[in-house]
Parts: structure tokens; sequence; C-alpha cells
């Protein structure tokens, strides 16, 4: 299961530059780590019709969301982004506030259960100061009052 699964990312990997017109994309429970989601995120670039990522229940990291939010601030247009279960941590959450205060455009941000403390919420706090787009933001299930 594990090899088919990161072959058919490599897959993906290696076609979103000729899938110009995708707009959703629903990578949902596929136990997608840190090791598959690099490399997908940072096609994400060539798709610039992707408005809707969804890559619920997976487990990726600070590493990959660091990534995600690189690519954000690069001028990717997606408007929606559902990482609800993912282990991104302090430290992905700081990345995607830095993201959003740097003109990342999302409208809808789901970080349920996210494993993000209370360190990691105030970094993330502080893009959204900033951001002009986030309409929606969903945050339940983390530790906002551990250190």
């Amino acid at each position: 299961r594990e090899d088919y699964q990161r072959y058919g990312c490599d897959i993906f990997r290696h076609v979103f530059p000729g899938i110009i017109n995708l707009t959703t994309l629903n990578l949902s429970k596929t136990s997608l780590t840190d090791v598959e989601a690099i490399p997908l995120f940072k096609q994400l670039i060539h798709t610039h019709a992707l408005t809707k990522l969804e890559m619920r229940e997976n487990y990726i990291g600070a590493k990959a969301v660091m990534t995600l939010a690189e690519v954000l601030k690069g001028g990717v247009l997606i408007k929606y982004i559902d990482l609800w279960d993912n282990r991104m941590g302090d430290e992905g959450a700081a990345a995607l506030g830095c993201a959003l205060a740097t003109g990342a455009e999302v409208e809808t941000l789901i970080l349920a259960d996210n494993r993000i403390k209370t360190s990691g919420g105030y970094s993330f706090a502080r893009g959204l100061v900033q951001n002009k787009s986030l309409k929606t933001l969903d945050v339940y299930l983390n530790c906002f009052g551990e250190l």
C-alpha cells in the first residue's frame, strides 16, 4: 500500500505541469507524509486554476506546510485549503501565518487538529492581522493553552 501511494503521488507530481485546468485537488486520507507532500506542494506553482486543496487526515508535518507557505507567498491563488488532522505543529502554523501576512489570498483555511500550541497560535495570529482575504478559519482541536 505504501509503495502504491508513493508511486501515485509521484505520478501527480510529474503531471501537475500539464494539468493547467485543475481547480480542485482532494488528497484526503491518503497517508501522505512530508516526503510525498513537499514535491506535490512545489508543483502547485504550475496549476494556475487550482482554487481548492483538500488534504485532510494525513501525516503532513511542519516541513511540508512550510513548503506550501512558500508556494502561497509566490502568488498561487488557492482560495480554500483544508489541512484538518495533520501534524503541522507550531512551525507549520507560523509559516502559514507569515504567508497570510505577505499576501496569500486564501479565503478559507481549515487547520483543526494539527497539534498547534500557544506559541504556534500566537505566531499564526500575527499574520492574520495583516491579511485581508481570509474569511473562514477553523482551528478546532488544537492546544492553544499549552506551551
